[in-house]
């Protein structure tokens, strides 16, 4: 053998290698075995089918791409992110297990090394997951893409000669960048593999997951979590010695939605929507993130969403009398909800909103205020046609611009929640400041 010739240990060469193998644990569930795996989020997209958004797989549901978008922007934000399993189940003869040594096959619980293979993919379904593999793949992808981007810019703008603050800039934006892909390198995901060769009892997984999964109600969110700027504000606003009036012992904190006899005057959620509703862009759905990382950092903002929130309650306190005789006790939030519109978080949605556009256009508190005290002699239900009432609110002569449905129907108690009615109405309420109506 020459000098120049080097012998490489075949097993080295994983390149060809046909199939991964990976620890696992072989358990037994529902009378069916199931293997839990850790995988590299590398390895995801080898493993697995990477869901197509235009296309409807035959045993899930329908890809929501922002939804997967979002996970893999809070894999990319957060460094304690956590994901759960993701369930996927295979045939028996696609993967091969092997028990460490001595150890017993039928015990309840048995680790050893589970071989998957590489160009199986469509031999995996993903029963529960689909939206974060979408994401976990995709997030990988636009890390690579954007450090290509930066290091471009880097070596254009070295080239053309720019100013140091320039070059500083791209250099920190691609620290950043690696920085996060070397944090990603080192972490996986668990996946709870189940092995099912009827397909018909597959198909019957996934609707038993989807059937007896609880997803976390939107209001257990708001006040469990800590990142957004509106759920602390929230967190703030429902403390015993901060809470508004209107609140006090009234707030649902395990649903999203009050209604029927439910005791409550609206949801821990809907107080967050307001919070937005009232200090936000209209027609944005969350804060930007370079207002969440200033209020990081300045107190002073959170503050200020607080005191503009509380200033809204205070008007519709001072200005709706249903809700003043609810905070006396007169009346309960089951009493305003069945005779008033001010009972439904849709209609407290438009007022967040004319009270914020009002404020934008200079209008003081007063002006709001009187607005919302003639407004509220029209606020009974159900709406009747052929009264003055019901003939301001289902605009007779007002035809809305953009407004496809109606903004509010014959004997209804509430607006229609929908996006486009809800934006309309905001502004025609806001509009009846300067140009009010015979009717108030």
């Amino acid at each position: 053998m020459s000098e120049s010739q080097v012998v490489v240990d075949g097993s080295l060469l994983t390149g060809g290698q046909q199939k991964d193998v990976y620890s696992a644990i072989r358990i037994k569930q529902g009378n069916r075995i199931h293997y839990l795996i850790a995988i590299p989020l590398h390895q995801v997209e080898v493993m697995l089918p990477v869901p197509v958004p235009a296309v409807i797989a035959e045993d899930n549901r329908e890809l929501k791409v922002r939804h997967a978008e979002e996970f893999a922007e809070y894999i990319r934000e957060n460094i304690g992110w956590h994901s759960g399993p993701l369930t996927v189940r295979t045939s028996s003869n696609i993967t091969d297990f092997t028990p460490f040594g001595g150890l017993d096959i039928d015990a309840s619980s048995v680790p050893g090394y589970l071989a998957v293979p590489r160009v199986s993919r469509d031999a995996f379904r993903i029963v529960d997951g689909q939206h974060r593999t979408y994401g976990i793949r995709n997030l990988l992808t636009s890390l690579t893409t954007d450090l290509i981007s930066v290091r471009q810019k880097l070596h254009d703008a070295t080239q053309r000669g720019e100013a140091q603050e320039l070059l500083h800039q791209f250099r920190e934006e691609e620290n950043e960048l690696i920085l996060i892909q070397q944090r990603l390198e080192k972490e996986s995901v668990v996946i709870d593999l189940i092995i099912e060769d009827d397909q018909q009892a597959a198909r019957q997984v996934f609707v038993d997951v989807a059937d007896k999964a609880e997803g976390i109600k939107k209001t257990i969110l708001s006040r469990f979590d800590q990142r957004q700027v509106v759920h602390r504000a929230l967190q703030s606003m429902l403390d015993p010695e901060n809470m508004h009036p209107l609140l006090w012992d009234r707030v649902e904190n395990q649903v999203d939605n009050v209604s029927g006899k439910n005791l409550n005057f609206i949801a821990a959620s809907k107080i967050a929507q307001l919070i937005h509703e009232i200090n936000s862009t209209p027609g944005t759905r969350k804060f930007s993130k370079s207002f969440e990382e200033r209020a990081l950092v300045d107190p002073t903002i959170e503050e200020e969403l607080i005191t503009e929130t509380a200033t809204f309650f205070d008007l519709l306190l001072q200005n709706f009398e249903d809700l003043e005789k609810m905070v006396e006790g007169d009346l309960s939030p089951v009493d305003i909800r069945r005779q008033s519109m001010i009972g439904s978080i849709t209609m407290l949605r438009v007022l967040a909103g004319v009270y914020r556009t009002l404020k934008s256009q200079g209008h003081s508190i007063n002006d709001i205020g009187a607005l919302f005290s003639k407004i509220s002699k029209h606020c009974g239900v159900p709406i009747s046609s052929g009264t003055v009432s019901g003939d301001l609110w289902l605009g007779k002569d007002q035809d809305l611009t953009g407004v496809q449905t109606e903004v509010f129907s014959d004997g209804a108690k509430a607006p229609s929640a929908r996006a486009q009615t809800v934006k309309a109405l905001t502004e025609r309420i806001a509009g009846w400041i300067d140009n009010p109506p015979a009717a108030l």
